[in-house]
């Protein structure tokens, strides 16, 4: 495994515990590892077994690709926006809801036109 990979692992393990309210000592008990186990994770010293890794996911919340890519953070962070704005516009008026609707298909359409002129 590489040292970029487990360093990635890390930072989005770390990123994501603090995110859902959990320490390192919550991980090795609800998952019965070693609190050791869960620092090197952590810290991006020791990458964990597939089977970990789809534990930690369920226990996270979140898809396993969320705990190795890259890109894991921001796309949480997206889908994290997404959900809230999706819920906040299930709670609104029919009005509030037509009128979000018609403001993002607006700002949406001017982006697309902006960008067709800068091409």
């Amino acid at each position: 495994m590489s040292d970029n990979a487990k360093e990635i692992f890390g930072k989005n393990l770390a990123f994501l515990l603090d995110r859902r309210g959990k320490n390192q000592i919550d991980v090795a008990r609800d998952l019965d590892v070693a609190t050791g186990t869960v620092s090197e994770w952590v810290r991006g010293k020791k990458y964990p077994r597939i089977d970990k890794i789809q534990a930690l996911a369920e226990y996270l919340g979140v898809r396993m690709s969320i705990l190795i890519e890259e890109t894991g953070i921001s796309t949480f962070k997206r889908e994290e926006e997404e959900t809230r704005l999706l819920n906040a516009f299930r709670k609104a008026s029919d009005e509030i809801k037509a009128a979000a609707l018609l403001l993002l298909e607006t700002s949406a359409a001017e982006r697309s036109a902006a960008e067709k002129n800068v091409l």
